[in-house]
């Protein structure tokens, strides 16, 4: 099938090789994306658990007295 284009067994072979390293790059990529994603998603759950505990501490209360 290759043959029709001038490739060998050994051209072939690198072209199998360098297609390997390119999807293992792109999901390489998105693996780091999807957790940088989903840390930034974290922090601002954090931050707002943080700012509502924060106004619930400085509320006035009704102290008895």
């Amino acid at each position: 099938m290759f043959g029709f284009f001038g490739l060998g067994t050994q051209e072939i072979l690198i072209l199998l090789v360098l297609g390997a390293l390119a999807v293992g790059l792109v999901a390489v990529v998105l693996l780091v994306v999807m957790r940088s994603s989903s840390s930034s998603t974290q922090m601002r759950a954090l931050e707002e658990e943080n700012r509502r505990l924060r106004e619930e501490r400085d509320r006035p209360r009704d102290r008895p007295v």
